[in-house]
This record gives C-alpha cells, sequence and structure tokens, in this order.
C-alpha cells in the first residue's frame, strides 16, 4: 500500500492492485499505474487495451523492470512516463476517483493530474507474520511459502493457498483452486490415517514389579 490520503477511502472505487480484474472497467478513461517493477510496466501497457491514457508512475529516474518491458512502454503512444514523482494524494467525489497529487521529487513541486483509474503495483508483501520464530516454512527470496503440488509446505500437515504462496499468477481462481487441491489432500491424508494400525507400546524393561514402584 502507498499510505497516503485517499487510498482506504477509495479502494474498489477506482484504486485497484489488478488490471486484468478491473481494466475493463476504464475503457476510454484516463488512468494512473504506480511503480517500476515488472509488473507496473506490463499492467501499465496491458491497460492501453482499455484506457484512452495511462500514466506510469515511479519515484526513481530508472525502472527496475527488464528493458524490454520499459520499451514496450514507452513505444506505446498511450503511455506516459513519469519519473522521479510520486503521488501524494487520492481524490474524487460521489465515491468515485477523479484526481491524484504527483510531486516531483527533484523540483518539490506538486500537480494534479485528472484520473478516474489508479492502479498499485509496489511490490507485494506475503502475510505470514502469524509463523513464530520456532516454525520456519521455505520460502522464496521474497517471503512467498514454497509448496509442493498439493500445496503442501515443507512442514508436513501445513499447506499454503492463495496470495501467500510462490507462484506466478494472484487471483481470486487460482487461490480458489489452491485452497480446493489442499483440503482434497488434507481429507486424503487424514482419511489414510484412520486405517493405519495403532501403535502397540513396547516395554523395554520387562512387566513393572508392584513391589518396585516408589522405591
Amino acid at each position: 500500500k502507498l499510505g497516503i490520503p485517499g487510498e482506504g477511502e477509495f479502494q474498489g472505487r477506482g484504486v485497484s492492485q489488478c488490471a486484468v480484474c478491473d481494466g475493463a472497467f476504464f475503457k476510454e478513461e484516463v488512468v494512473a499505474v504506480i511503480g517500476g517493477g515488472d509488473a507496473a510496466l506490463e499492467e501499465g501497457v496491458f491497460l492501453t487495451r482499455y484506457a484512452s491514457k495511462v500514466y506510469i508512475i515511479h519515484r526513481r529516474e530508472q525502472f527496475r523492470a527488464q528493458a524490454i518491458l520499459v520499451e514496450a512502454a514507452r513505444k506505446n503512444p498511450k503511455v506516459e512516463l513519469i519519473t522521479n514523482s510520486v503521488v501524494t494524494e487520492i481524490k474524487g467525489e460521489e465515491g468515485q476517483v477523479r484526481e491524484i497529487n504527483v510531486k516531483d521529487l527533484v523540483s518539490g513541486r506538486t500537480r494534479p493530474l485528472a484520473v478516474t483509474g489508479v492502479f498499485v503495483f509496489i511490490g507485494f508483501q506475503p502475510n505470514v507474520q502469524f509463523f513464530d520464530h520456532r516454525v520456519h516454512l521455505e520460502h522464496d527470496p521474497l517471503g512467498f511459502l514454497v509448496t509442493d503440488s498439493t500445496m503442501q509446505t515443507s512442514l508436513p500437515g501445513i499447506y499454503a493457498a492463495g496470495d501467500v504462496r510462490s507462484q506466478l499468477t494472484r487471483q481470486i481462481t487460482t487461490a480458489v483452486g489452491d485452497a480446493t487441491t489442499a483440503v482434497i489432500d488434507a481429507v486424503k491424508k487424514l482419511e489414510a490415517k484412520k486405517h493405519e494400525p495403532t501403535p502397540v507400546p513396547v516395554d523395554l524393561y520387562g512387566p513393572t514389579r508392584p513391589d518396585l514402584v516408589g522405591s
């Protein structure tokens, strides 16, 4: 999250984190994409399928995205790249985004941009903080949990599904699929345990002599 005024107020009313999900709602409108990585550039170019103009706003001079993605954005006539700048506020009326304030970090000046959509792609932080330091689960360099094909993590019995899992896409549909796979596998394992023979405890020291108890 950006943590700026208006972001929470207009979430779902112009503020989005998914161009594929919400892009079609902004046909022939002007939108802004915030971020400088691969996701920001890819989603920005994707939005030109619908929007009449796309601003891609990045706080640094150089984009972190792959050069081929930056070049594709530069060549797209619907895209305008704005660097060394940050969005300081999202404004709207009647429950919809109408404008953003953009601050130039070099000059210090702030200017308004009329947009109806703001797509935020500044990175994700997986919500796995509820695991304490005693539980170590394998994760990728970004902190997303690594699973096998059944969604089980490196610790047997613990599954991960949806956005916390290391994967290519983060959509509701993939999260539902992950959860379905995890539940089916967990149920199978629990059912299998019901049919396992109950272990019989073995007394390595022979039968207990009542006369020696407590001595």
